[in-house]
């Protein structure tokens, strides 16, 4: 009986002590502060250039009369397609046919007298100075004919190529001048462009090729998909800006009209750089420029300061002071400081 009442406090005292201990332990993983953390991602990020334009036909030309006179007809309406070689307009042509007989009578004349000179200079009758006259007035009047010919041809115009009528700059009874735009034809057998204007900061920055979106008003919800295809190489003098050309993929269904203004963004390889992106909520004590943030090494928050480079919807870019796949507190910030434990938890 006695080596039995010292052996059971033994036992109690070692049953106390294991009991002890593992409160101990316990309490000291209860006192982690519980927090969220996400991992600062490395991303290529591109940043557009903005501008805006409007949209046109690749090829848009003025079309006019070679000669004046008085607008006799014009067959098509604002916004009528067109098929190549079809008649648009035509001048009153009675005074131009009249020029063209006169010049058809002048060479007659021209070649009879030639005709008579040259079989009166076989006999001796006429000199070698009139015959090359004669020759020479017959010549003259062929070119004359010619040019009266070519100048009816284009007292009328026609379609260029298949396209569209955007506006009609004159109407019928109107007296044109020579070479004054009657109608404005946009050819569809090209694509549509936007043409903008950038500084010489964004110029140099782009280049043939570069992909680019275009939104127009007429469908806010539809991004239009471009590609740079010219870049101009002198500066506008009154504006000392560079002329952009940007071919535009139409979208099914989706009508486009010569005329639409477009935003663009361009997005551009020499604009794509490297950077740390740090998710917004790991922020704390932050302003335009700067901020902080906690990294959990070893299960111990270090507050750390940051310099942004941008800051995006949800994320904040910088260039430099974190690394990739490292952890920072997103929730929880406001229990713990600088040294304090953490515990991550999902």
């Amino acid at each position: 009986m006695k080596y039995k009442y010292i052996f059971i406090p033994a036992l109690l005292m070692i049953i106390v002590s294991c009991e002890n201990r593992s409160k101990k332990e316990s309490g000291t993983r209860e006192d982690l502060i519980k927090v969220k953390a996400a991992e600062v991602v490395e991303k290529n990020i591109v940043f557009p250039i903005h501008s805006s334009g409007k949209l046109s036909a690749k090829i848009e030309q003025k079309l006019s009369f070679k000669t004046g006179g008085i607008i006799n007809k014009i067959y098509v309406d604002e916004g009528q397609s067109v098929r190549k070689g079809q008649l648009l307009a035509e001048l009153n042509l009675s005074e131009i046919k009249a020029r063209v007989n006169l010049a058809e009578q002048a060479l007659g004349k021209a070649e009879r007298d030639f005709n008579r000179a040259r079989s009166l200079f076989k006999d001796s009758v006429v000199t070698l100075e009139q015959l090359q006259n004669a020759e020479t007035a017959t010549e003259v009047a062929k070119s004359n004919l010619e040019i009266a010919s070519f100048n009816l041809k284009y007292s009328t115009i026609a379609a260029p190529s298949q396209g569209k009528i955007l506006r009609r700059l004159m109407e019928e009874n109107e007296v044109a001048g020579s070479g004054i735009p009657v109608i404005l034809f946009a050819s569809t057998d090209d694509q549509w462009v936007v043409r903008i204007n950038l500084t010489d900061k964004d110029i140099i920055n782009i280049s043939p090729g570069d992909s680019a979106l275009v939104k127009f008003d007429a469908y806010q919800d539809t991004d239009f998909k471009a590609t740079v295809t010219e870049i101009g190489k002198a500066a506008d003098p009154y504006t000392g800006t560079y002329e952009v050309e940007l071919t535009v993929k139409p979208v099914k269904n989706k009508k486009l009209i010569s005329g639409f203004i477009a935003k663009v963004d361009i997005y551009s390889a020499y604009l794509t750089k490297k950077y740390m992106s740090v998710p917004i909520d790991a922020l704390t004590d932050y302003n335009e420029e700067s901020g902080y943030v906690y990294e959990i090494q070893d299960s111990i928050a270090i507050r750390k300061r940051i310099e942004f480079s941008k800051i995006l919807n949800d994320e904040v870019l910088i260039n430099y002071g974190l690394l990739p796949g490292t952890k920072l507190v997103t929730q929880g910030i406001n229990y713990i400081n600088d040294s304090t434990k953490v515990v991550i938890v999902d």
